[in-house]
């Protein structure tokens, strides 16, 4: 996860509160302060007791893929199978990481596996549910309109990296679409789960 000046402490809060609710329990949560945060962010992580949580911060702001890209050349040193993305200002449902981690056991050709998203305005009122494709192959043809996953939604397995290497840096925005094309190129399997996973 990756955090910067403009995130609210209170969709964090609520971000991190989904985090803790998982009903699967043995992961460690690395987050970046891409440049400065808000002062009240730092407290609430200062204050957050619980070593599962690691935290690297510089004050300048470098983008999102930049900050990615540090925090996965840590996570994969460390020999971890799967890597989670979360959004610092989205909710996951309390059996995300569950569903996520048995299908990806359950399917070992997989090498990214996302979901179902919903979405929610600032009052936090469901606006509506947004699905995608379920099988490589589909994904693929999808994948000619629009992204065939949500960014904020999917866990990777630790060789989608070893074949598509990590996020460009220089897209001006649209690194997921690349990285996923950069994935498709380079033979990896993709998959959604049929269930809403996280509120955006």
């Amino acid at each position: 996860m990756s955090i910067y000046k403009n995130d609210k402490l209170i969709y964090v809060a609520k971000c991190i509160d989904s985090l803790l609710k998982q009903t699967f329990k043995d992961f460690h949560v690395y987050i970046q302060y891409d440049g400065t945060v808000a002062s009240d962010i730092e407290y609430y992580f200062a204050k957050l007791n619980d070593n599962r949580f690691h935290i690297y911060s510089r004050n300048e702001n470098y983008g999102l893929a930049y900050s990615l890209n540090e925090l996965l050349t840590i996570v994969l040193s460390q020999g971890y199978n799967y890597v989670i993305r979360m959004d610092a200002d989205d909710v996951c449902f309390p059996n995300r990481f569950e569903k996520q981690i048995s299908y990806m056991n359950n399917h070992k050709d997989i090498d990214i596996c996302g979901g179902y998203i919903e979405e929610m305005d600032e009052n936090e009122e469901a606006i509506g549910t947004v699905k995608y494709p379920l099988v490589h192959d589909e994904m693929k043809c999808f994948f000619g309109k629009r992204n065939p996953l949500a960014h904020m939604c999917v866990i990777f397995r630790k060789s989608y990296f070893q074949k598509a290497g990590l996020y460009p840096v220089d897209t001006d925005k649209d690194e997921d679409t690349i990285f996923w094309l950069n994935g498709f190129l380079s033979g990896c399997k993709f998959a959604n789960i049929d269930e809403t996973l996280v509120r955006v």
